[in-house]
């Protein structure tokens, strides 16, 4: 399962994206993270076999997914560019390139 914070969209719609980071942390802390092209974070984590993954769903926080079975993100090689409308709601400039990136302190074992 994965978490998906949009950055941009968090901002947008009054909270703080670092808040909101902190706050899911503390309460399923998770070390397999990325940051998205879009300055965004991926949380990744490993369910039980015994427990029934969910479909995707958006928790009550604006700007946060949650991608579960049937759902799609992208991981390490993946390569994004934002154009146009995509890049202003991402708050990006037009023509942004970056790819997914492992952060500091990670486990990624």
């Amino acid at each position: 399962m994965v978490v998906d914070i949009d950055t941009a969209e968090v901002i947008r719609n009054g909270a703080s994206a670092q808040d909101v980071y902190a706050l899911i942390q503390g309460l399923s802390p998770c070390q397999f993270v990325l940051e998205t092209p879009a300055c965004g974070v991926h949380l990744y984590y490993r369910l039980p076999a015994h427990l029934e993954m969910l479909g995707n769903d958006a928790p009550p926080i604006k700007g946060v997914d949650l991608r579960g079975e049937g759902g799609q993100v992208v991981t390490i090689g993946g390569v994004n560019t934002y154009v146009g409308e995509k890049a202003t709601k991402k708050g990006l400039q037009s023509g942004h390139t970056a790819a997914y990136k492992f952060l500091p302190d990670g486990d990624y074992t």
